[in-house]
């Protein structure tokens, strides 16, 4: 009778024991798991930092001026390709999408195979407006229908500032649903743009500007060839990106 009380007293220590362990295996892939989409969330949204490149490549404005029709003959002036205005070439951005700060570490991520400075990486953008959309104050989605970029102002507080440096009084919500102006058969990289919309919805449900039932369009899977959005993220929602990516990074 002693042995077999010993027997079962072992056995079920050994199974206390192997739950421990296994609980700690649990713990331990939760954790790896962590800083795995930890890893990807700050790879993917490099708009996490509000840090901006205060240099400015002349070579890389000219390109996009060039390259999406931003000129006029008669000055020095370039077109915002939002409001689709000219404006004195000193208040409007050359704004990259992938941040010129990633030195393009993160453009395979896309299936990119350019560099940095690719006129598709790029929009000329009024500066305010480009501070915006570094911020992930404002995004861009996609008109299926009209086959176009359409201006989204997220921030409620936003919508009654006055651009600084635009002609009187313009709000930010007079850019609210304004199409981006594109040359015919010509688009910024819409796969970019794509998951920056899903990180700024992710980030304004945060905030709460938003409700978890807003229903943006994803449009990643337009893009060239049909490549899929990045580490199978094309297939999810924003609302999936919040809560797999931003809920458990916790920084917005």
């Amino acid at each position: 009778m002693f042995c077999v009380i010993s027997l079962t007293t072992f056995t079920l220590c050994s199974i206390g024991a192997s739950s421990d362990i296994l609980n700690e295996i649990r713990s331990l892939r939760e954790e790896l798991a962590n800083d795995a989409i930890r890893n990807r969330r700050e790879r993917l949204d490099c708009w996490h930092s509000n840090a901006r490149t205060v240099y400015e490549s002349k070579a890389f404005k000219n390109n996009l001026a060039k390259f999406y029709g931003c000129t006029r003959n008669s000055d020095n002036y370039l077109k915002c390709m939002l409001t689709g205005n000219f404006y004195p070439c000193e208040q409007v951005r050359a704004s990259h999408l992938i941040k010129r700060s990633t030195d393009g570490n993160t453009m395979y991520l896309y299936g990119l195979q350019s560099h940095i400075d690719h006129v598709r990486n790029g929009l000329l953008l009024l500066e305010p407006i480009e501070q915006a959309f570094t911020r992930k104050d404002i995004c861009f989605l996609y008109n299926a229908l009209n086959n176009q970029m359409v201006a989204k102002v997220l921030s409620p507080i936003l919508m009654n500032e006055v651009m600084q440096n635009v002609t009187p009084g313009q709000t930010f919500a007079s850019i609210d649903g304004l199409v981006l102006q594109l040359p015919e058969g010509v688009f910024p990289y819409r796969r970019v743009l794509s998951m920056h919309a899903k990180f700024a919805y992710s980030r304004a449900l945060h905030l709460g500007w938003i409700s978890d039932t807003a229903t943006p369009d994803t449009y990643f899977n337009i893009s060239d060839n049909g490549l899929k959005e990045p580490l199978g993220l094309g297939l999810l929602t924003w609302q999936e990106v919040h809560q797999n990516i931003h809920k458990i990074v916790g920084s917005f």
